[in-house]
């Protein structure tokens, strides 16, 4: 029995064991799967948070880039304008400075009350009493020589009203008591309301004042100076339309630039009204057909002659106008006929511009021949000083005929020496040189011809007079002479003088004759049909 029951209890522990046996292996088994699985986890976990790492990254970048794109895009700074060598917008007053924006430093200092006015399109500065104005101190920058191209701007509104004599828009050089005359500069004239361009004329020992077509009303407007160096010419504009043109000019006087008043001493020139900008350039700035190529005389170039007799020592600065045709090319061989045109009394002077007109009106011989545009053509302008004009007569114009040439004026010579400074240039046709010329300047004509008869092919003078007894040396020449027969300046014998004792011997001339009309007959003379036709027909 009791080994029944130790046998029993034996199986009892033999079970127990193989039980707990297999519980523990059980056990070891969810264990290690738990291990795994809690590997996988961690694992499946780390992947999970790389990989959420990874895309939050990359969302991260593209929302970075898309936040670049869509931020708006700095703008670029404004290229700097060719060429600008100052720049005032008068947009703010700050310390008492109006700052230069060329960036050049050349900051202009107010003087007086001025003050900043808002407009509907920005802002100006304005000047309305006396001593208002702004100094910009002396600078090589704003020095410009005869042969340097260089520009101004100014866009102003007049108030119409003149608190002090002759209103200075701007002024740089022109110091009348410092003896400084190398300038240039915008006024506005107190007795015609007429925008000037003031300027150094041609010797730089006085003033030049090339004028406006129109006075100037109280609207916006924009003045501008255009030199161009090369051809020695300075042009005047009121909103991109030419007013008038002069030599190039010297503008190099130790002097500062006046905004709004004129330098000299007691604020004169006092300018009223609104000042939007000013620039100023070392270029010349172009203005389309206004600057050249157009076939008026106003596009006729500018030149000066600096003319000494060798043998007597006198001279004379003798300015002249030049037109060449269109077609022109100085370094090929084609030639061109030249008309040498001389002015009458009304017309002397140095500004370079009267000799193209006749008492400031259209000459129209030249207006036609330089329409034409197949004629180079020469004008030259005579100061008249001391009575020295084209021939010697010290104003006794109601001379008429003469017996002998007498002394050369200095005049003279020196047209005579621009003459053959465009003989000798290669671009003349010898066989078609044309000589013309009104009142003194037909007195010249004949004189002209007379003296060198062996240059022209023909001529054309009005209401001069001539030396009928060299007739036989200009009989080779043709010749259309005109004179009104109430001419009450030249006497119309001086004229029919000359036909007379051209027909006498030979010579080759025609005559028109004006009844009723006095000096003045270029209006009549230049308005028959033919007359340039004619002229272009005439060879040597």
């Amino acid at each position: 029995m009791k080994k029944y029951i130790a046998l029993v209890l034996l199986c009892a522990l033999l079970t127990a064991a193989v039980c707990g046996c297999s519980q523990k292996q059980a056990e070891e088994s969810s264990s290690t799967s738990l291990t795994e699985a809690t590997s996988t986890a961690v694992e499946t976990a780390q992947t999970t948070e790389q990989t959420s790492s990874v895309q939050t990254t990359t969302t991260t970048v593209e929302t970075v880039t898309e936040q670049t794109t869509t931020e708006p895009e700095t703008p670029p700074e404004e290229p700097k304008e060719k060429g600008l060598v100052a720049f005032w917008d008068f947009d703010e007053i700050e310390n008492g400075v109006v700052a230069d924006k060329s960036g050049n430093g050349h900051d202009a200092k107010v003087h007086g009350s001025p003050t900043i006015e808002d407009l509907t399109d920005g802002k100006a500065i304005k000047l309305a009493k006396i001593g208002d104005h702004l100094l910009v101190d002396d600078s090589d920058d704003l020095d410009f020589g005869r042969d340097d191209d260089f520009s101004v701007t100014a866009r102003i509104k007049w108030n119409g009203t003149y608190p002090d004599n002759w209103a200075c828009i701007l002024n740089r050089g022109l110091m009348t008591s410092a003896g400084a005359y190398n300038y240039f500069g915008f006024w506005i004239d107190s007795s015609t309301n007429k925008p000037q361009c003031g300027v150094s004329n041609i010797a730089a020992n006085g003033c030049l004042n090339l004028s406006a077509k129109e006075p100037l009303d109280t609207n916006w407007h924009t003045l501008k100076i255009v030199q161009r160096g090369d051809i020695s010419t300075l042009y005047f504009f009121i909103d991109e339309t030419l007013q008038a043109t002069s030599n190039s000019i010297s503008s190099t006087s130790a002097q500062p630039l006046f905004i709004g008043y004129n330098g000299n001493s007691g604020n004169q020139g006092q300018f009223a009204g609104l000042i939007d900008s000013i620039k100023i350039y070392n270029i010349a700035l172009q203005t389309g057909d206004n600057m050249e190529g157009s076939k008026t005389v106003d596009a006729m170039l500018r030149g000066v002659l600096d003319y000494k007799n060798e043998e007597n020592g006198k001279g004379i600065v003798l300015p002249y106008r030049v037109y060449f045709p269109t077609d022109y090319d100085e370094n090929d061989s084609k030639t061109y006929p030249m008309l040498f045109f001389l002015h009458g009394h009304g017309e002397c002077g140095e500004d370079n511009n009267q000799q193209i007109r006749v008492l400031g009106g259209p000459n129209k011989l030249l207006d036609d021949v330089v329409a034409a545009d197949n004629c180079i053509v020469v004008a030259p302008q005579t100061p008249c000083n001391l009575f020295d004009e084209w021939v010697p007569l010290r104003h006794n114009w109601n001379k008429g005929s003469r017996d002998a040439l007498g002394e050369q004026t200095t005049s003279m010579s020196a047209a005579m020496a621009l003459l053959d400074k465009f003989l000798e240039g290669g671009k003349v046709d010898k066989d078609r040189v044309y000589a013309a010329g009104i009142s003194m300047g037909g007195y010249g004509t004949w004189e002209l011809i007379t003296r060198r008869p062996e240059v022209f092919a023909a001529a054309i003078p009005l209401c001069g007079a001539g030396i009928p007894s060299m007739a036989k040396d200009i009989k080779g020449i043709a010749i259309w002479a005109f004179h009104g027969e109430a001419d009450g300046t030249v006497p119309v014998s001086g004229t029919r003088d000359m036909e007379t004792a051209l027909k006498a011997v030979g010579g080759n001339i025609k005559a028109t004759y004006f009844p009723g009309v006095g000096h003045s007959c270029w209006t009549n003379a230049y308005a028959t049909d033919g007359l340039v036709d004619w002229l272009f027909e005439q060879h040597k």
